[in-house]
């Protein structure tokens, strides 16, 4: 009976570590921009605590700097994020500048999509590791013209073969 308790232990870690893994895994950028309902350069405002028994743990109010797909620029929303994982999870703080790709929640806020994968920091102008441009990063008006190519690639009737 001990090792029964324990092989079903076993089991049960092993399938929510997979879980979690396929969360985190990178989806590829076309599917990323169809899957996402906003996709901008925001600033983080603030953060607070989420309602207990949510999803989240917490809500970032963020400011819309430069949209992308999705809401207007200026625009205030709530952005839930921090499920409370070690991984997969997404943070974010106070003061940060950073391209999201998020989806909308039936509450009406944002959460980021592909976790820490939906989130890239912007820092001198610039984003490290975009689709693997390394530490020295890709600058952002680069980023912004990938993304708007690939979503004019991915609508209906306009991919090239």
């Amino acid at each position: 009976m001990k090792y029964f308790i324990h092989a079903i232990v076993a089991a049960a870690l092993l399938f929510s570590f997979r879980q979690a893994f396929a969360k985190a895994a990178l989806v590829p950028l076309p599917e990323k921009i169809a899957q996402s309902d906003l996709i901008a350069r925001v600033e983080v405002l603030s953060i607070s605590k989420n309602e207990p028994k949510s999803r989240y743990q917490s809500i970032a109010k963020i400011k819309i700097i430069q949209t992308i797909k999705g809401e207007s620029n200026g625009k205030i929303l709530n952005l839930e994020f921090d499920n409370g994982l070690g991984c997969p999870n997404v943070l974010y703080a106070k003061g940060e500048d950073c391209l999201i790709f998020a989806a909308l929640l039936k509450n009406g806020h944002y959460h980021t999509y592909n976790t820490y994968y939906g989130k890239f920091e912007i820092k001198k102008d610039k984003i490290a590791w975009w689709e693997n441009s390394g530490k020295d990063g890709t600058p952002w008006n680069e980023v912004v013209a990938q993304i708007k190519t690939q979503m004019h690639e991915t609508e209906p009737g306009t991919a090239t073969k």
